[in-house]
């Protein structure tokens, strides 16, 4: 999957236009407004209210509105933002079916490095004995695509004593390992056998598949000696199954498991282009002595990258991680801005009400109530954009529900906390001129009126 990121003169031109022309429009209106001041209305409109308001109320409740769709705004932002951040966790630690905490994957390319298909067994042989007796390694292989590696081999097959329905589209992907590819990463053989050495060019053509496949096609039946093939003639072209193995993700981690069909290396002349090396600890600590012996015993072998099967896998999410960011990204930009917008519209409110702060302590008022008389009116304005901005999130996530992974669009975790975050956080951006409000000097507010 790849995710197109080059700069497009066409969303740059939209950005900016939208830019100027908010702030031409809320620039102006303000401006628009001071020069139609009556001084005679102003000076009798002495008597204050609700947040923003004044005794007309027009320009309050105007500011109340645009509050309210900056909170509005936010919820849907951080409501998205947590959906993705709640699907990307589930998929980092998603069982992929390898043992992706001990295992160090390593990139060849036995071709380019000029060695003959004839070549292939023996340079198998060498790199599985050195690295092997390497301190801390469990166990070798080599694959021809390795896991995760973005590469893959699939095909249409025929499976003795199956018929395919009318629509029935028969496909899997193939694998070719040596014998001790199960074991050095972590998948379990379920019925039947492994591979082994016995397992050449001159002994039958047998395969191990993986438990999806014998679902499928063998239904409960015991796949242990049956034939599959790339025609229907078995008895002479037919891969005979020796065992199963526990399933295991592929290339995508959303994808699930898919059927898989593994066959003998050296039943192939096929070059093998991945090293896969289990170790007892953290395989990440045996990169750079795993070089220096490919080096040392293969020099003129091209290696590729060096890096740990998890690493490898998390990679493979690169496009949920980038989503999942900027949504974060954006729902932190935006609750910003409403709690910008927020502090604003309430300190504001303070300067107009200084009069009757003061003398509301002038005449006993607790400080406490004071400040809640503040803290609610914020309140009141984020549990409106919340009440406007949640059905909004819930319709935009189920727009992107094909984004998510093992989350519903109607996650309760994700909205709770997106509106726990949004009243939290607004909570304390009204807080500080509450605060302010709660000390004021009775005297010197009622002077300065």
């Amino acid at each position: 999957n790849t995710l197109e990121v080059t700069p497009d003169w066409r969303v740059v031109s939209l950005t900016l236009a939208m830019s100027v022309g908010t702030a031409l429009v809320f620039g102006l209106l303000p401006a628009v407004r001071g020069t139609r001041l009556s001084l005679a209305e102003t000076l009798r409109a002495q008597a204050r209210s609700v947040i923003g308001t004044d005794a007309r109320g027009g320009r309050g409740q105007l500011g109340k509105l645009l509050v309210a769709g900056q909170m509005a705004f936010a919820v849907l932002l951080l409501v998205v933002a947590a959906l993705f951040a709640r699907s990307l966790q589930a998929l980092i630690h998603v069982d992929v079916g390898y043992d992706r905490d001990h295992v160090l994957v390593i990139r060849i390319d036995p071709r380019s490095a000029g060695y003959d298909p004839t070549e292939l067994p023996a340079l198998s042989t060498r790199l599985i004995e050195r690295l092997g007796s390497l301190p801390g390694v469990v166990a070798v292989s080599l694959s021809a695509n390795g896991p995760f590696s973005g590469s893959r081999s699939r095909g249409d097959f025929q499976v003795e004593g199956y018929t395919a329905g009318p629509q029935e589209e028969m496909i899997k992907h193939s694998e070719w390992v040596t014998s001790d590819y199960f074991r050095a990463v972590g998948l379990t053989v379920t019925q039947g056998r492994g591979f082994t050495p016995e397992d050449s060019a001159r002994s039958r053509r047998v395969s191990v598949i993986n438990e999806t496949l014998a679902r499928r096609y063998f239904r409960g039946q015991n796949p242990i000696g049956r034939r599959w093939g790339n025609s229907n003639n078995f008895a002479s072209d037919g891969v005979e199954i020796v065992g199963v193995v526990t399933d295991a993700r592929y290339n995508d981690v959303k994808a699930g498991s898919i059927a898989m069909s593994y066959m003998p290396a050296l039943q192939s002349q096929r070059y093998l282009r991945s090293i896969e090396v289990r170790s007892s600890g953290n395989p990440a600590a045996l990169a750079g002595v795993v070089r220096r012996t490919l080096r040392e015993t293969e020099p003129r072998l091209a290696v590729g990258a060096i890096e740990t099967l998890d690493v490898r896998i998390v990679r493979s999410i690169r496009i949920e991680r980038l989503l999942g960011w900027l949504t974060m990204a954006f729902g932190g930009a935006a609750l910003s801005l409403a709690c910008l917008g927020l502090f604003g519209t309430i300190s504001n409110a303070v300067k107009r009400r200084t009069a009757e702060l003061g003398i509301r302590v002038a005449l006993g008022a607790d400080r406490r109530a004071v400040q809640w008389l503040i803290v609610r009116e914020a309140l009141l304005l984020v549990l409106l954009g919340g009440a406007i901005g949640l059905p909004l999130a819930f319709l935009a996530a189920r727009a992107l529900r094909g984004l998510f992974y093992g989350i519903a669009p109607s996650d309760s975790v994700s909205y709770a906390t997106a509106a726990g975050v949004l009243i939290v956080v607004c909570a304390c951006a009204a807080y500080i001129p509450a605060w302010r409000a709660s000390r004021l000097d009775p005297i010197v507010a009622l002077r300065g009126e």
